[in-house]
């Protein structure tokens, strides 16, 4: 390796790892505070909040690699730009390709670092996350219910909760609507609520006083009954879905690649809802984010030419809302199936790759056009 590169390398080694650091932390910190909270008003351990806390890692890293490499790349060119050193090496016979590869070897790596992530090690966390975070809601019902949301954790409940109160086990001002079973739904009403737990923890018991049931009929819309109570209980059974997480169907966020494959292999793929061919093009589309941000931050960087560390934050930030902004919009399309799979996840990558090659090679030949002097503002 020549020492070009081991230069250019360390440059960006070490701004990458302050990037992964800041980024991680940014995206975290709500999940932080929550899982805070469960410690603190909960009393969940602590050795149960750390798994839960690794587990959600990978999920978040796999974002914020693509995002650090882009700082690392803007951060080092621009350093370099603004010191003459770009001026200096053009001068001397290195052309601008040249620089590139020292950055295409660490995009590649971060890129197989992200690919692993989202294939092997995302798919395994997703499920045992959720498989722990059932076992603790098993065991403190209570847990999983927050003041004035529309909580859907629980399988075949929504229930909204206007006050909790005695560590989330006495309920006040209760609407619950019930669809587990196929003929009709229930929506209930309750002026207070108590989560009960059998000594086993196999099942959780939901005691209602003073309220209404509301009956709607799926083959008969036009029916409605209305049913009053002083004392109405619901068994929500949280050990049919917690002691044997291979009864559980995976959904596609916890399927590996071997699976995703599969699953749109079977006879009725023709059938099989876009979701499942977005989530398996999103396996490769972010960690390739990686190699496309490469490409159009080597030449921004030395275009805006600015030293330090904060002005690359800034338009890396730029850059990263840009790109996720398109990504989201796209896999929601994606997955109703209101376009292609493919280009929903995509399209983010072939537009940014396709402006980064295009201002490398205006960089390469030093022919930017005269509104290119707004990257310098």
């Amino acid at each position: 390796m020549k020492i070009l590169d081991r230069y250019i390398l360390k440059e960006m080694t070490s701004t990458f790892f302050v990037g992964i650091g800041a980024f991680t932390v940014t995206l975290l910190l709500g999940k932080i505070i929550r899982l805070t909270e469960m410690i603190v008003n909960k009393g969940v351990g602590f050795w149960v909040i750390l798994r839960l806390f690794l587990l959600m890692l990978p999920s978040f890293l796999i974002v914020t690699i693509p995002m650090a490499t882009l700082l690392a790349t803007l951060s080092t060119f621009g350093r370099m730009a603004s010191d003459k050193e770009v001026v200096a090496l053009k001068t001397s016979g290195v052309s601008l390709y040249r620089l590139l590869y020292a950055p295409a070897l660490f995009a590649t790596l971060a890129c197989v670092v992200n690919l692993y992530l989202s294939i092997q090690v995302i798919p395994w966390g997703n499920r045992t996350f959720k498989n722990l975070l059932l076992q603790v809601v098993r065991t403190q019902a209570g847990l999983g219910l927050r003041e004035g949301v529309f909580n859907s954790d629980l399988e075949g409940f929504i229930i909204y909760v206007r006050n909790l109160k005695s560590e989330g086990r006495v309920l006040e001002g209760i609407l619950l609507a019930d669809s587990r079973e196929k003929e009709n739904c229930k929506v209930i009403l309750a002026r207070k609520g108590e989560l009960i737990i059998d000594p086993e923890g196999v099942r959780t018991i939901l005691r209602l006083s003073d309220g209404s049931v509301h009956f709607t009929f799926f083959k008969n819309p036009a029916t409605y009954r209305e049913l009053s109570f002083d004392r109405y209980e619901l068994i929500l059974d949280f050990n049919r879905l917690t002691d044997n997480p291979l009864e559980r169907k995976k959904v596609d966020r916890e399927m590996t690649f071997s699976e995703l494959l599969a699953k749109m292999g079977e006879e009725k793929a023709a059938k099989l809802h876009p979701h499942f061919f977005t989530e398996f093009h999103k396996k490769f589309s972010i960690p390739f984010a990686a190699i496309v941000f490469i490409l159009i931050g080597t030449p921004l960087g030395i275009r805006v030419k600015r030293s330090g560390r904060v002005s690359g934050f800034s338009l890396s930030v730029a850059l990263v809302l840009f790109y996720y902004l398109l990504f989201s919009l796209g896999e929601a399309l994606g997955s109703k199936g209101r376009i292609s799979p493919f280009l929903a996840v995509w399209f983010p990558n072939i537009l940014l790759g396709g402006l980064g090659t295009g201002f490398l090679f205006l960089e390469a030949k030093e022919k930017w056009p005269e509104w290119s002097s707004w990257f310098r503002r």
